[in-house]
């Protein structure tokens, strides 16, 4: 059986608005920068140095087989996305990767993974699709290293608003049938009652317990098995995760993510955090009224 650690490649992931010129794969060749030099997650030009050129000494420094895009023969094959700032551009290049990323599995690369700004986002929601080598089923992707990844969770609030949603309707469709069957067994009491038929009020007693209990029966167990399948489908880390604690293994992919305060991410939360509001009046209610109608006549006044 072939050794699956000799064939080791790095996947760089770039992040927002890092593309190609022209994200045709094509023609990435032909697109270098203002200085001539292809990006810095590209296989470099001959004599040419960048990020990837540096990666791949430092790995060949400290022994490592891997080295950026040992499985492509030039920069066509690299992997690339559109890179706009969106989340369904994301969610479409964690599929692409995916589908990158699973046919070197299945051909005996162990894939590592560098990811930048965005591109973690990329990784992060390409992960639970990635599938296991048939040859090692507990085998997993390799390394990953993401480098100021502002990690986001895009899905939740869709979530939360459909489960208010489902929960409402749910509640609301359950009240009515529960009134339904009220009405009518509340009306067979009465007709008994009124008829001073006892038997037949005590059956239609028994028949409001068994009618009331029901429900709740049937309800308990499947609203267990559907909060089970809401969060699975809610959030594939659950299942992907899952996974390696069902099967008793640790093969886990080892994630290192990387940020600093100079992060363009961090840098953006932060000023936005701070920075006054040049709307938000600096002084009470009654000052802030007098100022502006004294404000107003005296620009009226020099306008006039």
């Amino acid at each position: 059986m072939e050794d699956l650690g000799a064939k080791e490649t790095v996947i760089i992931v770039h992040g927002t608005w890092a593309a190609p010129k022209d994200n045709n794969p094509d023609q990435i060749e032909s697109n270098p920068d203002q200085s001539g030099n292809v990006s810095w997650y590209q296989i470099p030009r001959r004599g040419q140095s960048n990020f990837v050129s540096k990666l791949n000494d430092a790995l060949e420094r400290r022994g490592s087989p891997a080295r950026c895009w040992a499985h492509c023969q030039d920069n066509s094959e690299i992997f690339t996305w559109s890179g706009e700032n969106a989340w369904i551009d994301r969610t479409g290049a964690a599929v692409a990767l995916a589908a990158h990323i699973n046919p070197l599995q299945a051909d005996g690369w162990r894939c590592h993974l560098v990811a930048h700004s965005h591109g973690g986002n990329v990784v992060a929601e390409a992960l639970p699709l990635l599938q296991r080598p048939p040859e090692r089923p507990s085998a997993i992707t390799g390394r990953i290293t993401t480098l100021g990844t502002p990690f986001v969770d895009a899905m939740s609030a869709i979530y939360s608003r459909s489960e208010r949603r489902y929960r409402f309707m749910n509640i609301l469709a359950w009240s009515f049938a529960v009134m339904f069957v009220l009405v009518i067994d509340l009306t067979m009491l009465w007709g008994a009652y009124t008829s001073g038929d006892l038997a037949k009020a005590k059956n239609v007693i028994i028949l409001i317990f068994v009618l009331g209990l029901y429900p709740l029966m049937v309800w308990i167990p499947f609203a267990g098995w559907r909060k089970k399948q809401r969060l699975l489908k809610k959030n594939g880390w659950v299942e992907y995760w899952s996974s390696f604690k069902n099967e008793g293994t640790v093969d886990r992919p080892f994630i290192l993510s990387i940020s600093t305060c100079m992060d363009e991410a961090w840098q953006l939360l932060h000023h936005i955090k701070i920075i006054p509001n040049p709307l938000a009046p600096k002084s009470g209610l009654i000052s802030y009224l007098l100022k502006s109608r004294k404000s107003y006549i005296r620009r009226s006044s020099q306008i006039a």
